[in-house]
This record gives structure tokens, sequence and C-alpha cells, in this order.
């Protein structure tokens, strides 16, 4: 055999090993990285460090708030009606009693006028039909046989025009009635005291604040305030009725005040600015819905109505610490507690933890081990399993579930399923400290967006909640709350 045969079959050799060896290197290195072309097969993840709000989020969690008054005053106008006078303006402060505007009593006069000519039209148009009916009875008793059904005819038939005239009578009466009254009440008085915020005149130039109502008036009440806090689908199950809360100055951090959480919405805000909070990457924005919460204050004094402030938890309390994950991260088996963790080929395993305590407030376990804060973790859901894509994808996120209820979130804690922990449920006395949100909408950390409705957060994971409550592998354990 010739050298330059030994050579050509050699090279063949070493060509054919390092083919084989890049097949072998794409298969079982990069085979876990390639995204599979089912999409059932892909899964949404959100990093530990996102969903306990240690992450780009910041260590304290913080949403974007703006003081408003307790009540609101919508005053609507009749449309039927001309406005004669407006007696006040935009900003203006007005009492109990005070005149807002007057209908004009000319037009009302004339409305009055014709009603009551119509209601003399329908007394004559009855008392004419009557006098048909006597007239066709007394002809109808001298006709013949043949001819008594023609005449029975027109009676029922006068007699039924008399009883839809006597309904049109009536319900002319009461617009009679009804005008007298508007003449008599011509002037709208204000029956709140406030500031008046918006005069909806048709145009957009007699409105104070970004926000806008379909009322001719609108008043804010003025000696009460509230905070209208806002959050995202990242972290709205992180607040809960009865919360303690710190409300910060943004131009005074020193500045504070404390309140309650009374009300947290569970339908996506409905305003001019609820195009949803942008987050991510320049390259790769998403959005997250938004939803306002309230907070009851224990003293406003100092704050002004329409100021924006930060809302954060109130820490006076006990501060958690380590790694705590909603109850809807955990899977239980038996006696043991898993996750749907990523591995390092970016697909889904089943991996175990050891749980600590357990805080039932906010339905959150801490774990003393098996992840860690970067980590990647999957909700747990009936249709995840092993080997799953990991995608951080936000279309992905309701994958498998078309309900897309957020208050649809189930697991079996309601049902007296308890997981398997290694710890006590915090100290006996889950309640008797500040928890912590469990991702921020706000944030002080680079990437921050301000918008006149409150800060829009910077994360690349988005957490979800929409399960049934059972999962193939096991039982969800924990209760989040809706």
């Amino acid at each position: 055999m010739t050298k330059k045969k030994i050579f050509t079959i050699a090279g063949i050799a070493v060509g054919a090993v390092i083919v084989i060896g890049i097949v072998i290197w794409l298969i079982f290195f990069r085979g876990g990285s390639v995204a599979p072309s089912d999409p059932n097969e892909m899964v949404y993840v959100t990093s530990v460090a996102d969903i306990t709000g240690t992450g780009s989020l910041g260590m304290t969690a913080k949403y974007s708030g703006v003081v408003e008054p307790e009540k609101t005053l919508s005053v609507q106008k009749d449309d039927t009606k001309k406005i004669a006078e407006l007696y006040v303006t935009v900003g203006q402060e007005v009492k109990v009693g005070d005149k807002l505007f007057s209908y004009d009593t000319d037009d009302l006069q004339m409305q009055l006028e014709e009603a009551q000519l119509q209601l003399e039209s329908l007394k004559n148009r009855i008392s004419t039909l009557n006098q048909q009916i006597d007239s066709l009875q007394k002809e109808k008793n001298k006709a013949s046989s043949d001819e008594q059904l023609s005449y029975t005819l027109q009676i029922q038939s006068a007699q039924l025009e008399v009883k839809s005239t006597e309904y049109d009578q009536s319900t002319k009466a009461k617009e009679i009635e009804n005008l007298k009254k508007s003449l008599e009440n011509t002037d709208v008085i204000a029956e709140m005291a406030g500031v008046v915020k918006q005069i909806n005149d048709g145009s957009n130039t007699n409105t104070s604040g970004s926000n806008s109502t379909n009322a001719y008036i609108t008043i804010l009440a003025t000696g009460s305030y509230r905070v209208k806090g806002t959050a995202t689908e990242l972290n709205v199950y992180s607040l809960q009725k009865g919360v303690k809360m710190k409300v910060v100055s943004r131009v005074d951090p020193e500045q504070t005040w404390t309140g309650t959480v009374e009300s947290v919405e569970r339908e996506a805000a409905n305003d001019n600015n609820n195009s949803g909070i942008s987050y991510g990457s320049e390259s790769s924005f998403t959005k997250a819905t938004k939803y306002n919460f309230y907070l009851v204050l224990d003293d406003f004094k100092g704050l002004m109505l329409g100021q924006h402030v930060y809302v954060e938890p109130d820490e006076a309390k006990d501060v958690k610490t380590g790694i705590w994950l909603p109850s809807y991260y955990i899977l239980n088996e038996g006696s043991k507690n898993y996750v749907w963790a990523v591995n390092d080929k970016n697909r889904i395993e089943k991996r175990e933890v050891q749980l600590g305590k357990f805080d039932d407030t906010l339905s959150e376990y801490e774990i003393t081990s098996g992840v860690t804060a970067d980590d990647r973790l999957a909700v747990v859901e009936d249709r995840v399993h092993s080997g799953m894509y990991a995608t951080d994808d936000i279309s992905y996120k309701n994958q498998g579930n078309d309900s897309g209820d957020m208050n649809d979130a189930k697991t079996d804690d309601a049902n007296g399923v308890m997981p398997a922990e290694n710890g006590s449920d915090m100290d006996g006395n889950p309640n008797g400290y500040s928890p912590m949100p469990a991702e921020s909408a706000v944030t002080e950390s680079e990437g921050e967006t301000d918008t006149a409705a409150g800060e829009a957060s910077t994360a690349d994971g988005v957490t979800t909640y929409e399960n049934d409550g059972a999962a193939s592998l096991g039982t969800v354990i924990g209760g989040a709350t809706a």
C-alpha cells in the first residue's frame, strides 16, 4: 500500500472521527438548548431572584403610588336639557350646597307646555273613543244577527285603543310631573365638599389630571386621603388585605407615613396609562399588566392631593431572610418536596428541596436547601414534566391553561394538605411580621422607567399564577389566595 493511500485513508478516518464528534457534541451538549418545534413542550420559567424580589428588582420591594381622595363625586347632567350657567371652574373648592350649574328654564318651560298639550290631546282621544263605543253598542243592539260579529269586532278594537291611549296618558302625566320638578329645581348643587377636578364640556382643556370620566363635573373630596398603588402581574399576589405598608416621599425619603392595604383589585387597571409596564432588556421588551391596590393611611399630614409616592413593606417588625418561594412553585410527593427547576441543558428537571418555615399570610415557604437565587423555576402545573424546554418568553406563561383567570390559582392547602416541612410555622406566629412582596413593581436600580402613573420596573421573568391545582406527579402544596 502506497504512502499516498495510507494518508488518504488516515485523512478520511480523522474526518469521520471529527464528524462523529461534532454530532455527539450537538446531541449531548447542545441538544438541550435547541427549542422544540412543539410549543406544548416549552414552559415559562422565572429566576428565583426575581420571584423573591432579590434580583434586578432590588432587595426591597417598592411600588409606585399616588395620593388621591377617599371619595370622588361624579355629577351627571341631563343631556335632554340645556345648561344655562356654570358656576364653578376646575380647581375651585366647593362646599356642600354650593351651586355647580343650572339648566335653561325657558327650554324646560317649552317642554312642559308641549307635554301639557299632548296630555290634553290624549284625554280628548279617549273621550272620542268612548263615545264611538257607546254609539257602536247602540247600533249593535238594533242590528241583525248577521251584523253582530262586525259590530263586536269594532267595539273590541276601540276598547283596545282606549287602553293604549290611557297608558300613554299616564306616561305623559309622569313626564309633566318631572318637568315641573325640574323647573322648581333648576340648580344642581354639590352634595360633597371638595375640589373640582374636571368639567367635561366636550373639550380637553377643563381637566385637572390625566384621567377623565364621562361625568359632567368630577369633585374630589378634601380632608381624607388614601394612596392608590400600582402592582403588576409579577407581584400582585404578594399584596393581601390588612398588610401594613409604608409610604415614602419621593422628594424626601426621610418623610414617611404608614397605612394598611384596604383592597387589591384582581381586574386589570382600566385607565389611560394601562398599556402595560415594559420590562426586560432593550432588545426584548415585554409587558406586564397593571393592577391597583389601595392603602388607608394612619395619618396623612403633609401629603398633597396628586402627590406621587413610593409604597413598600413596613419593615418595622421582623424581616424575612433567605429564599422564600410561593406555594405554587412547590410539588409535594409523600414526605418529599420538589420544584421544577432548569438544568444546565436548559431543560426542566424535578429537583428535591428542603422546606423550613411557612408564612400563611403570603402562602410562602422558606427553602433551606435545593435551590439558589440563580436557579430558574416553573410554576407547578399538570402539564409540566421533566425534559421540557425552559423559556423566559412571556407568551408561554399561559401555555396549556386556557382559562387565564388569575383567581383560579388553587392549592391543596385549603383542603388541609400540609407539606413535609423541616421547620416551624414562623415561630408559631406567621402574622407577627411584615412580609416582603415577591417582586417589585418599582426599583431604584438601573433601568427604572418613570411615568405619570408610576415606575415601570425592568425584570427578565414573569411569575404566572394560573394553574388548576393538580400536578401530574404529585400534589401542589400551599394556599395561594386570590
